[in-house]
């Protein structure tokens, strides 16, 4: 599990994210009092689902990717990781 600042750097950094079945996210109430860190068991829909339940607190959802997906991501943007 990557930490939530490090998650906020790649995004930051342009990483772009569609939610998928086993991905990792983390959850963020403006003032960080509340913080979650949440496995989606169904893709889009369950990501979708968490948002609506947490309507009335605005949250910021930031991707927390898995070393295959950051290693994918390296390799589409042209690098070489060895």
């Amino acid at each position: 599990m990557i930490s939530l600042e490090l998650a906020k750097k790649l995004k930051e950094a342009g990483l772009e994210w569609e939610p998928k079945q086993g991905d990792f996210y983390w959850f963020v109430t403006p003032d960080e009092s509340q913080t979650g860190f949440v496995q989606s068991n169904r893709g889009a829909e369950g990501f979708k689902a968490h948002v609506d339940r947490c309507r009335g607190i605005v949250c910021t959802y930031v991707f927390a990717p898995r070393l295959d997906q950051l290693l994918a991501e390296i390799e589409k943007r042209g690098f070489i990781w060895a």
